[in-house]
């Protein structure tokens, strides 16, 4: 049970931590403007949505797979 707890923890620190990146993306986009950066504002965000999408999906099979060994 205390895997369990642990994968909720994880996946909350992830659903925080794509909230406080897209905020910081945000203020950025704010104070400068331009091409080159929202170009990069795009690889970024997309490169950690990839990032994040791997990680849900991880921590979505390790939750599917401990509810499986559960009587």
């Amino acid at each position: 049970m205390g895997q369990l707890e642990e994968l909720k923890k994880e996946h909350k620190f992830f659903t925080e931590f794509t909230a406080e990146l897209e905020t910081l993306i945000g203020k950025r986009n704010d104070r400068r403007s331009g091409k080159n950066w929202k170009a990069a504002k795009s690889s970024l965000k997309s490169l950690t949505e990839r990032q994040m999408v791997g990680q849900k999906t991880r921590i979505g099979n390790r939750l599917v797979h401990q509810c499986k060994l559960m009587p």
